[in-house]
């Protein structure tokens, strides 16, 4: 019993502080090449102003990159939201072993972790269609300061094979 807690723990743990999954899905039938400007439909809202921005400023940074343009009223219609949900991770403390020998543990504590799930959503702003979405999950640290860092790693994977050529990455 005790060798299939610790199997579970140690399975939600790789869950919890594995870097930023990421997942990307393109409409097949979408031109991107024929996309210039886009715009703010629903910024994030975060519980932290500087993770906000932050998410802002990542995703405006990494369209300007690929060409593209803010606009009042863009080719593209942009939507982020943001969610956070508490997930355990097992801390066993006094060593790694099995119960009752040195430097085993009878207990395993588990320590909470806020995992955020960020959801980029674009949409062709004549068509009124979806064209584009991003996933990105994973653990967010409390200080904002290696949040931003955090916010970063998962916007560099969900942009790195943007714009698509094809419908799904």
């Amino acid at each position: 019993m005790k060798a299939l807690v610790l199997s579970l723990a140690l399975v939600s743990f790789a869950v919890v502080a594995a870097t930023p999954e990421v997942t990307t899905k393109a409409d097949p039938s979408a031109n991107f090449s024929s996309y210039k400007t886009y715009y703010w439909i629903v910024k994030p809202d975060s519980a932290s102003p500087t993770v906000q921005q932050r998410f802002v400023e990542g995703i405006d940074a990494r369209l300007k990159a690929k060409g593209w343009t803010l606009a009042d009223r863009g080719d593209v219609a942009i939507s982020v939201n943001v969610s956070t949900a508490k997930k355990y991770k097992p801390n066993a403390r006094g060593g790694v072993g099995y119960a009752g020998a040195p430097g085993g543990s009878d207990t395993i504590a588990m320590q909470q972790v806020d995992v955020s799930t960020v959801v980029v959503d674009m949409f062709d702003a004549k068509a009124q269609r979806a064209i584009w979405s991003g996933i990105a999950s994973g653990p967010i640290p409390r200080a904002a300061d290696k949040a931003v860092v955090e916010v970063d790693k998962g916007l560099d994977k969900m942009f790195a094979s943007f714009p698509p050529t094809s419908g799904t990455r």
